[in-house]
């Protein structure tokens, strides 16, 4: 719903899910039945264990979260250790990871609506505590299910917990497979500047333009992603994007264009650390960080970007060849 404001929740609904339907939730989502169930605090690691630095990362693999707030959670860790999950500073469940390192649960509760910041913890060989390095923030829309359209499912971010970016976007509303192979999946806004986070084939150039004025080049990493740090400010009222693909001899291969939404602005809701507000043509979040600053985050829908004419010259059009650069990270 455009300019519906989400508060985040800061207790669960108190609402206990059955065994029969937890294991209804992971027959559709096609995992291994497990529940979530109280576990004995895992030991420090004893002489001959992995060292810290040798452990495998404790990180979210998987979200599947329903419009009422239950779901599936899954990833990986260090086998044999407990993993916690917390939503904020309130535990929600724990899970051991498997001798393969994969642990998962079914939310025993569902989460109110909202948005919801789930982290993750393990207790080190040290006797202390180990946090994710990401966090994963679930809105959880508001709107009752009489009253819902294709806008107002889940969104769902895996993003840096002590910083702004790049994040990943791993659950929204709309189609679940985009009807393009190139374009742009957020924006997130820290400061006086903004990431652009996106998909595209393997291992290729891209160069990106705004209201066609050139922006700069980036390279997609093997996995498909790619991401471009914009230090410029993109004004007011909403914008443009244009992304071309090209070949070695800068020639457009392929050409998508996509609508943008202006920056967001607005403020998480009072006593709350994250929000989030439907624009016309994405979601809009802002969480919190460390230290009182704030990231903006807008999501965009899978079938946004719309295929353009490649043989179509641009005002502003870039033809020279681009050095190679350096790839950027996968998110």
């Amino acid at each position: 719903m455009k300019g519906q404001t989400l508060r985040a929740s800061r207790p669960l609904l108190a609402v206990i899910f059955v065994a029969a339907a937890a294991g209804a939730a992971y027959a559709i989502w096609g995992l291994p039945h497990r529940h979530a169930e109280p576990v004995p605090a895992e030991q420090p690691a004893q002489d001959g264990q992995p060292k810290p630095a040798d452990r495998q990362p404790t990180e979210f693999d998987l979200l599947r979260i329903s419009h009422e707030g239950s779901g599936v959670v899954a990833g990986s860790a260090e086998p044999g250790t407990f993993v916690e999950v917390r939503d904020g500073s309130t535990s929600i469940g724990k899970a051991r990871a498997g001798d393969d390192g994969g642990w998962e649960f079914v939310l025993n509760k569902a989460m109110t609506p909202g948005v919801h910041v789930l982290g993750l913890v393990t207790a080190n060989p040290a006797g202390g505590e180990t946090e994710s390095d990401r966090v994963a923030v679930v809105a959880v829309p508001e709107v009752p299910a009489d009253r819902r359209d294709e806008s107002d499912g889940v969104v769902v971010l895996l993003a840096p917990r002590n910083s702004a970016g790049p994040n990943q976007v791993v659950q929204r509303p709309g189609p679940v497979k985009a009807k393009q192979d190139l374009g742009l999946d957020s924006v997130d806004y820290h400061d006086d500047t903004a990431l652009l986070s996106g998909f595209a084939p393997p291992d290729v150039r891209l160069r990106l333009y705004l209201d066609d004025a050139y922006l700069d080049v980036t390279d997609s990493s093997g996995k498909g992603r790619w991401t471009l740090g914009v230090t410029r400010s993109f004004g007011s009222g909403r914008h443009r994007l244009r992304i071309d693909q090209v070949d070695d001899d800068g020639t457009v291969t392929k050409r998508v264009e996509q609508e943008m939404d202006p920056a967001p602005s607005f403020q998480p809701p009072k006593d709350a650390d994250a929000g989030l507000m439907r624009e016309e043509h994405c979601w809009e979040l802002v969480r919190q960080l460390p230290g009182g600053s704030a990231v903006y985050t807008q999501v965009y829908p899978l079938d946004a970007a719309k295929a353009a004419d490649t043989a179509k010259i641009y005002p502003g059009q870039r033809f020279e060849r681009d050095r190679p650069g350096k790839k950027p990270p996968t998110p």
